[in-house]
């Protein structure tokens, strides 16, 4: 078994090294440019802009309108605000209407510099509910499908204790961690294996990293939308409907086609990834379940997931169940 698990592990390395853009995802297309930007640049940016609002409710909020990942860029034309932390260039979201809790993956590439991401959760009246800083989003070195970064998971519950809801969220940085640097974690072998760029530099880089005012960030959103929740109700209630009716009303074929077609897409998902990939990840999946190291497995897992393998939780499931 590690026998074939070593030669399916080299089969991946050489698929992804012929394909970089697929593992090596910095997130925005700016990301690299705005990393390199000096960060004293950035310090002095923030000093000499003026402070935009004096409540939060007077700031500009994207709405997220679809699971999935957002990713932007945090520059000198943003708003400042003057947090309790410090003042900060900040980027502001509304929170989409969900059914259940929401999660979001928080994430922020190393070039050569960092922006540290810290989360702050409002509720409907853009007061503070809850707050994510480096307890929560710290530095992920690299892997063989992610660039060295600051990562962060959090869940935001559907209402919290008092019955408030979150509505908004900021992401900001503080004037502490603006003062901090991150040395990198040396480069994974498997990655470095794959050739990429981003493993050569880090290499050759012995200087810790310097944070910075601005730079690129993620938020990839997983929940249920409130409006597919009425749907399915309005979709039920339909086939209530027509089961206790006397008359029967035969579909036409279109229909019946239409109706086919609409459930096929709703249940297949996609996978963007390459086979010899896939299966990299699926034994690497089973052979940390095999070993019972269940944290490694769930990692790999979140790993697979974000390189295209939408079924990956699926795989550590029948793992567990097949011990």
């Amino acid at each position: 078994m590690k026998t074939i698990l070593a030669a399916s592990i080299v089969l991946a390395l050489t698929a992804c090294s012929n394909n970089q853009s697929m593992i090596v995802d910095y997130g925005t297309d700016d990301t690299k440019d705005i990393q390199k930007i000096a960060p004293e640049e950035g310090y002095a940016a923030l000093k000499q802009a003026a402070i935009c609002c004096e409540s939060l409710k007077q700031l500009d909020y994207q709405l997220v309108t679809a699971p999935g990942k957002l990713d932007f860029t945090i520059t000198a034309s943003d708003p400042v605000f003057n947090f309790s932390s410090g003042r900060s260039f900040v980027k502001a979201f509304e929170l989409p209407n969900a059914q259940g809790a929401t999660n979001i993956d928080v994430s922020a590439p190393i070039v050569n510099s960092v922006f540290v991401p810290s989360i702050l959760v409002l509720d409907e009246d853009h007061q503070p509910l809850q707050l994510f800083d480096d307890t929560t989003i710290n530095y992920d070195p690299s892997s063989i499908v992610s660039v060295d970064r600051y990562y962060g998971n959090i869940l935001l519950p559907s209402r919290y204790g008092d019955q408030q809801k979150a509505k908004y969220l900021l992401v900001f940085t503080t004037t502490e961690a603006m003062q901090q640097q991150t040395k990198l974690n040396p480069p994974d072998s498997k990655a470095a294996e794959t050739g990429r760029v981003d493993v050569n530099m880090k290499i050759h880089m012995n200087k810790p990293v310097p944070h910075t005012a601005i730079g690129a960030a993620r938020l990839a959103f997983d929940y249920v939308p409130a409006e597919k929740q009425n749907a399915d109700a309005l979709a039920a209630a339909a086939v209530v409907t027509t089961s206790n009716s006397a008359v029967k009303v035969e579909p036409s074929q279109s229909s019946v086609d239409s109706i086919s077609a609409n459930s096929a897409s709703s249940n297949t998902q996609i996978s963007s990834i390459e086979p010899e990939v896939a299966a990299m990840f699926e034994q690497l999946i089973q052979q940390a379940v095999a070993d019972g190291n269940y944290d490694k497995a769930l990692k790999i897992v979140k790993d697979a997931e974000q390189a295209g393998l939408v079924n990956a939780n699926e795989v550590f499931v029948k793992a567990v169940k097949a011990q």
